[in-house]
């Protein structure tokens, strides 16, 4: 008699981007270690860690102990990869930074019924039946190993139950075909977490089942992936090692900080990865030439400053730095940032800026991402902000996040982009022109 035991438990490994609190998460200003945190970081105080299950005979057994949650260096999403050995799909290598995470691993990550709580034993074969992914058309190419700043993961075959924890991989699974058994919940609460623009291509199809942002292990082990795509924002190391038990998983690039993979980049990856190389060039060409087309027609953004800056309420008020894929886009129409926001940004994708320093974003263009209307009246409300030239001459655009062209261009995604270009070029071009009148 085969016998399927579950027991459920949601995770809080999470770090995301400013003000943007997922339903279901509670923001706080210090770590548990007592060291103030950005508003990228929203943390509870403890979360279950060593999650690590073995594999005997069918069964996949996951223990865990509850311990502190450290402190997260990442930013908004995370996701790992597992051996399917069985399966014979996939083997991933792990390599860890340091010993003491080794050690740590050791200790915490693959503890199995000793010192832990166990919490499910499931039988993979009982799980209930999910969307089905449309496989790659053939393996030729396979296999294919992927770096990611973690290690590698060697894929052997065409993947068929592709999962998305990254907040925006669906974008481009849809877009080369794909239609992925389960996606994140990031913001808006699409029906599959798929705005406009994805449900258009995944129309027709199962629509994947949305995953809460905080990462549930046993119910994604429940959906059989085979491949776990985390390519778009930070996964944490510890995410990573739990997810990659469940299913080998795919990580963010180690070339750039965390959330600043360029959409170009994210795209060949996920595109090797489900045996879609030669489409992904081809998409990326198409939506490249939308870019040469925009600089084209419109001489005047090459060389003109442009920065991109966030308010998503309660006086979190910030700017997006180079690496960031909102920054990113302005650069590829042929915007320049002020280099003091490279300086202020450091070594992250954003920078948090006071109503008092709000002179930072003195630009020739202004390019803001509000979470609602309100928003932008709270900006404009603000004495020290009208007296900015961008301001005054009319230069200053603002994207509401609820609405598409504001949702396409936090997406930023091969899919996205052509949408995000119709709405926000003209708006360009009119701001450019420095005339209120023709706002």
């Amino acid at each position: 008699m085969l016998l399927c035991t579950s027991s459920m438990y949601a995770e809080n490994d999470i770090a995301m981007e400013p003000g943007r609190t997922p339903v279901g998460v509670t923001s706080t200003s210090e770590s548990t270690t007592g060291t103030p945190t950005s508003p990228t970081r929203f943390r509870p105080s403890t979360e279950p860690t060593g999650t690590s299950p073995s594999q005997s005979a069918g069964l996949i057994h996951i223990s865990t102990e509850i311990r502190p949650r450290p402190f997260l260096l990442s930013t908004r999403q995370h996701y790992p990869s597992r051996e399917n050995a069985q399966k014979g799909i996939i083997m991933t290598t792990l390599f860890t930074r340091s010993k003491q995470v080794n050690r740590d691993v050791g200790r915490r990550n693959f503890l199995f019924g000793i010192g832990g709580v166990s919490l499910v034993t499931l039988l993979i074969g009982c799980s209930s039946a999910e969307p089905a992914q449309q496989p790659s058309d053939t393996n030729i190419g396979f296999p294919v190993t992927l770096s990611h700043t973690y290690g590698s993961t060697e894929i052997l075959k065409a993947p068929e139950r592709v999962i998305s924890v990254g907040l925006t991989e669906q974008d481009t699974l849809l877009a080369l075909g794909i239609t992925p058994v389960a996606t994140r919940e990031w913001f808006g609460e699409k029906p599959g977490a798929l705005w406009p623009w994805a449900s258009a291509a995944a129309e027709g199809e199962a629509t994947p089942e949305v995953l809460a942002y905080e990462l549930n292990y046993e119910k994604i082990a429940s959906l059989r992936p085979d491949l776990i795509l985390g390519v778009s924002w930070g996964v944490t190391e510890e995410e990573y090692q739990k997810l990659s038990q469940i299913a080998p998983t795919v990580a963010q690039s180690g070339e750039y900080v965390d959330g600043g993979t360029p959409w170009q980049e994210q795209t060949q990856i996920i595109g090797r990865a489900v045996g879609k190389e030669q489409r992904a060039q081809e998409l990326i060409a198409e939506v490249e030439e939308k870019f040469a087309q925009a600089r084209e027609e419109h001489p005047e953004f090459v060389g003109a400053t442009a920065i991109a800056a966030y308010d998503f309420g309660d006086g979190n008020l910030g700017v997006y730095g180079p690496q960031d894929p909102r920054a990113r886009i302005l650069s590829e129409l042929g915007f320049e940032a002020p280099p003091r926001i490279a300086e202020l940004v450091g070594d992250d994708f954003y920078a948090e800026i006071s109503s008092e320093q709000i002179e930072l974003v003195e630009s020739d263009v202004l390019v803001w991402i509000v979470f609602t209307e309100e928003g932008v009246s709270r900006i404009q409300d603000q004495p020290l902000y009208q007296t900015l030239d961008v301001v005054k001459e009319g230069r200053d655009i603002f994207l509401v996040d609820d609405d598409p062209v504001g949702a396409a261009y936090s997406f930023s995604t091969a899919l996205s982009l052509p949408v995000l270009l119709d709405g926000l070029v003209p708006q360009l071009a009119t701001a450019v022109d420095g005339e209120p009148s023709t706002r």
